[in-house]
């Protein structure tokens, strides 16, 4: 299916369906999907803005059966949207700038199976997501950019943050490796939890405002601490079953607690 108005707008009201092909929307204007026009694939892929460039606002399902879907435009996420490519499914990129909507009322959900996540340009920097969810995306979560979204909480395969990510409503991360180098992760009132089976490297600054607590844990691995860790009033408890390395400081302002090695077997180097 290929769906293209090179001198106006697409309107998707209704759903558009395919059992094995490809589907591609392009406009040289605005692109908008309702909740009612949902998008499915079995077996193809989902594309919009390959060749014009229109902006993308939806509020729409997309589901496919393994093919990427992938957002070469600005798109703005207008209400519960849901992206899948299923269980053993392909990757979903955006390629360009991603936002939600004023009151942060838009929630985002990706699921991206065996495939990877990628956002290459900012994600709330016009305005900020209400939440932003990836249920699993066991090839990889990469943000290239500032990442603004209320509450934010991935799944992986190996989390790469490269730039700063606020999320004020709390902030969890899971899976195999976990990098933050470039991306300060700033909470207020609300956690910071950092769970995973590989290597962790804390390469910018942690900072949970307020009562937020601060949970940093390898259950496989190691744990390298390269940027100060901070919290007000919160606990900060690190884990690991490797070597836990501590280069930068770790600091409870207020009345929180620091422990190391709680529940981990790993040694301590500071």
């Amino acid at each position: 299916i290929d769906i293209d108005s090179t001198g106006s707008t697409v309107d998707i009201d209704a759903t558009v369906t395919t059992n094995t092909g490809a589907i591609t929307i392009d406009a040289n204007d605005l692109t908008t999907i309702t909740d009612a026009g949902d998008i499915t694939t079995t077996t193809g892929t989902v594309t919009f803005g390959a060749t014009e460039t229109g902006v993308v606002e939806t509020a729409g399902e997309i589901t496919t059966g393994g093919g990427n879907i992938v957002f070469t435009r600005a798109t703005t996420i207008t209400d519960a949207v849901t992206l899948s490519t299923g269980a053993t499914g392909g990757d979903i990129t955006f390629s360009n700038t991603l936002n939600g909507i004023s009151g942060n009322t838009d929630t985002l959900t990706l699921t991206a199976g065996t495939g990877a996540v990628l956002f290459n340009n900012t994600v709330g920097a016009g305005e900020s997501l209400g939440s932003l969810t990836v249920t699993l995306a066991a090839g990889g979560i990469t943000a290239n950019n500032t990442v603004n979204a209320q509450i934010i909480n991935l799944t992986g395969g190996a989390v790469d943050l490269n730039n700063t990510v606020s999320a004020p409503g709390g902030f969890s991360s899971t899976g195999s490796t976990f990098d933050n180098t470039g991306g300060t992760i700033t909470t207020t009132d609300t956690d910071i939890t950092i769970n995973h089976t590989g290597a962790i490297t804390i390469g910018a600054a942690l900072l949970a405002n307020g009562m937020g607590a601060i949970d940093i844990d390898s259950t496989g691995s190691t744990v390298d601490i390269d940027a100060t860790v901070t919290t007000d009033t919160g606990a900060i408890t690190v884990d690991a079953d490797g070597l836990t390395t501590v280069s930068a400081s770790v600091r409870a302002t207020g009345a929180g607690t620091i422990e190391f090695g709680n529940t981990g077997t790993g040694g301590l180097t500071l």
